[in-house]
C-alpha cells in the first residue's frame, strides 16, 4: 500500500475520533429499526486487550498486547424500504510493537427487513494479523468477502445462511500463503419473548496452503442465547465447540469457546459495546495446547 493511500485511510477513519470493529468471525445482524434519513453515519472508538497473542503453548513464556483502534463508516438508502449501500474504513494500533498498524476497508450492501435479512461485503486489509496453521501469528494482506441471508418462516422461527472466502497473503515468502472458505447455517427462535432468544448454527470450513502440510478443514457448531433485556441492552452469551483436521499429517485440534456480548444504548447517537471471549485448544500434537482471551470495549456515534 503506497504512503498517500494510507494517510488517506488514517485521515478518514480519524474523523471525528478514533475506531476498528471487534474481532468477530461470526457476525451478528444488528436488530432492525425503522431509518427515515436515507444517509447515516458512524464513528467509533475502539480498545482490545489481548490475552496470550502469540497463542504460546504449555511451558512457554506468554505475552498480553493491547490495541486502538478508529472507524468510520456511512450507509445510504437510495430508495425507500430498500438495501442500504455501506462503506467503512478503519485503523487499529497494536501495543509495543506486537505488528504495524493495520488498516482495513470494506464496501457492502445489506438490508434487514421484516421476512428478507441479507448482508454481502467485500474486504481489505493492510498488515493485519494473521495465523499460520502453527499458530504463529503473522501480519499479512487480507482479502475478505462474505455473505449472509436469512429468511422469516413465521413471526418465530427464522433460517439462515452464511458464506465466507478470504485470500492471505505476505509481504515475504514465508511459505504460509493460503485460501479459506466456509459454509454455514442457523436456525433462531424468538417466541419466548425478547428475554430468551435461542440460536443454533453449524459450520464448515477448508484452508488450503502453499504448504501441503498445512492444508485443513475444520467444523464447529455453536449455540447462543440473547436477551433483550430492555430497548437500551441487548445481551448475547455463546459457546462454540470447533473441530480442525489437517489432510495431510496426523493432527487434530480441539476448540471450545465462550464469548459473552453486550451493547448498552445511551441515548439516541451514544452507544457502548463490550465483549469477552476465551478459547480453549487441546491439540494432538505434543506442546500445541494452549488457551487465549480477548476483552472489547467500543464506543460509538451515530449520526
Amino acid at each position: 500500500m503506497n504512503v498517500v493511500l494510507r494517510s488517506l485511510l488514517v485521515v478518514v477513519a480519524a474523523l471525528p475520533l478514533f475506531a476498528q470493529t471487534e474481532e468477530n468471525p461470526e457476525r451478528v445482524p444488528p436488530t432492525p429499526t425503522p431509518e427515515t434519513r436515507p444517509i447515516r453515519s458512524a464513528v467509533e472508538l475502539q480498545y482490545y486487550s489481548f490475552g496470550n497473542f502469540f497463542q504460546a503453548g504449555a511451558g512457554v513464556p506468554q505475552r498480553r498486547v493491547n490495541a486502538l483502534g478508529a472507524a468510520y463508516r456511512a450507509a445510504w438508502a437510495p430508495v425507500t424500504d430498500g438495501p442500504d449501500l455501506y462503506g467503512r474504513v478503519s485503523a487499529l494500533r497494536y501495543s509495543g510493537g506486537a505488528s504495524e498498524t493495520s488498516y482495513t476497508g470494506q464496501v457492502g450492501v445489506s438490508k434487514y427487513g421484516s421476512v428478507h435479512w441479507y448482508d454481502v461485503y467485500l474486504e481489505q486489509t493492510w498488515n493485519g494479523y494473521a495465523f499460520d496453521i502453527d499458530e504463529t501469528r503473522a501480519s499479512a494482506d487480507i482479502t475478505a468477502l462474505a455473505g449472509h441471508y436469512s429468511y422469516g418462516i413465521t413471526d418465530e422461527w427464522r433460517v439462515g445462511t452464511d458464506a465466507y472466502l478470504d485470500w492471505t497473503r505476505f509481504d515475504v515468502d514465508a511459505n504460509l500463503e493460503n485460501d479459506y472458505r466456509s459454509l454455514g447455517f442457523d436456525v433462531r427462535y424468538r417466541g419466548f419473548g425478547d428475554l430468551f432468544q435461542p440460536r443454533l448454527g453449524y459450520v464448515a470450513g477448508e484452508r488450503e496452503s502453499q504448504n501441503a502440510n498445512d492444508d485443513a478443514s475444520d467444523r464447529y457448531w455453536f449455540i447462543e442465547l440473547r436477551s433483550k433485556v430492555s430497548d437500551a441492552v441487548d445481551v448475547r452469551l455463546r459457546f462454540r465447540d470447533r473441530t480442525r483436521d489437517y489432510d495431510n499429517i496426523a493432527r487434530e485440534d480441539e476448540r471450545t469457546q465462550w464469548t459473552l456480548r453486550g451493547t448498552f444504548k445511551q441515548s439516541q447517537h451514544l452507544t457502548w459495546n463490550a465483549s469477552y471471549t476465551t478459547e480453549d485448544v487441546d491439540s494432538s500434537l505434543p506442546g500445541r495446547d494452549f488457551g487465549r482471551n480477548t476483552a472489547y470495549i467500543g464506543l460509538t456515534y451515530g449520526f
